[in-house]
């Protein structure tokens, strides 16, 4: 009898001490953020198990702006002295394999597009190789080996190159169609493999037109043109295997969404997901299977709003509201979400000018309520933000930068997601 009433007592203390809010927490944010050197512009990206963390920061040295790469090894608690590449500095953006062992990072240096690459794990980066002239908004994506790398920037017209060697060496440029112009930068998205490549853009006449390539880049189809006159700020994603594609973008005062199941030799006609701020730069993430799609993106009276689809794109659940964001049309809010598609997160520089993370784990169908990464206003204007997360959604990191110009001082967040749920709470450093 006593060694029955000893089982059941310690059974309710389990049973209350598990049941208790704040035992397990959706989220553990490591507060306060971590500060970098003044920059200019900033970018990041982590490997499949968020143990490499690569933060690409242009600094604001005038008027020698480098480029300079933090690394993290120990899933972004410290990073190493920067690895300093000379330029002047517009936009960078930096990716990693699945290893972390090799990383490409893309910038615009004045009128020439350059890049770089890593095979040490961001030990040591090459020489700036140049890829391009006259060209902005560069962007990159990779095979998940990081073997075969993609570009695509606008150099007047839509310039894409590829390569099968982790970066060191580039084919010939293949010229994609005309150009919307620098507010509306192109975007690419490939599957595992690096067999299919998938680019959008918004052309001079403002549609929005896709082309899709089914040999690592060789060749791409003709364009498949998505929408009419009046549309722009274009994203795509496609899921592991490149069977599935999902491009999203703002036509007029309204946001639409177009997918293919065939690797992109068809398009579906597109759905209304609902009213969309002017310059809202939608985006757009899958998960493997590409069942689960996740579009985000700002409404006509400035709300985050995030919409989702568990039935590979062909109907979107009522949009979840997350807040209110920055007036700045160019401080836009940034989505990610893992392998499974269950957990999804959502940074952006809200109405006061603080920057939130939101996050999702039951496949977008609710958010927890916002958590504030920062202890007090980084801006008077606009704060830039960025989003990294790991394959499984269990490490996120946020990234961001405002954009005062007495200050600039780039921030850092890294989170953990843990195995049971409750509630977001924080964890001071």
């Amino acid at each position: 009898m006593k060694f029955k009433i000893k089982c059941f007592l310690v059974l309710s203390f389990f049973i209350s001490f598990f049941s208790q809010k704040d035992v397990f927490a959706n989220v553990f944010y490591t507060l306060p953020a971590q500060e970098f050197i003044t920059a200019f512009e900033i970018g990041i990206t982590t490997n499949d198990t968020g143990q490499y963390v690569y933060l690409a920061i242009g600094d604001n040295v005038v008027p020698f702006n480098n480029l300079n790469i933090f690394v993290s090894s120990d899933f972004g608690r410290t990073f190493s002295d920067p690895v300093v590449l000379d330029g002047i500095l517009v936009i960078p953006q930096i990716i990693t394999n699945d290893t972390g062992q090799f990383a490409n990072v893309i910038w615009a240096n004045g009128a020439t597009t350059l890049t770089s690459f890593s095979s040490d794990f961001g030990a040591n980066f090459s020489s700036a190789i140049s890829v391009d002239i006259d060209s902005n908004n560069p962007l990159l994506t990779a095979s998940r080996s990081g073997q075969f790398v993609y570009g695509i920037w606008d150099a007047g017209i839509i310039h894409l190159r590829a390569s099968s060697d982790f970066g060191h060496r580039w084919y010939p440029i293949i010229t994609m169609g005309s150009t919307g112009g620098p507010s509306s930068p192109p975007k690419i998205s490939t599957d595992n493999s690096g067999r299919y490549v998938y680019a959008i853009w918004e052309d001079s006449s403002d549609k929005i037109q896709v082309r899709v390539s089914s040999d690592f880049g060789e060749s791409f189809a003709s364009s498949a043109e998505l929408a009419p006159g009046g549309s722009l700020t274009p994203d795509i994603t496609t899921n592991s295997d490149g069977q599935f594609g999902y491009a999203i973008w703002e036509d007029s005062t309204r946001l639409k969404v177009s997918t293919s199941s065939d690797f992109g030799v068809n398009w579906t006609t597109s759905i209304e997901l609902g009213s969309s701020i002017s310059q809202s730069r939608p985006e757009i993430a899958t998960d493997k299977t590409g069942q689960f799609v996740h579009a985000l993106w700002t409404d006509g009276t400035a709300k985050v709003q995030v919409r989702s689809s568990s039935d590979f794109g062909a109907n979107f659940k009522p949009a979840k509201v997350l807040g209110l964001r920055s007036s700045s049309t160019s401080a836009t809010p940034k989505l990610a979400t893992d392998i499974t598609g269950q957990y999804v997160y959502v940074i952006w520089n809200d109405s006061t000018f603080n920057v939130l993370m939101s996050v999702s784990t039951d496949f977008g169908n609710s958010f927890e309520l916002a958590t504030t990464l920062t202890s007090s206003p980084e801006a008077t204007s606009k704060t830039f933000t960025n989003l990294a997360l790991n394959l499984f959604g269990k490490y996120v990191y946020g990234f961001w930068l405002n954009d005062d110009l007495s200050t600039r001082i780039p921030k850092f967040v890294n989170a953990t997601r843990l195995l049971f749920p409750k509630k977001v709470s924080l964890m001071n450093q």
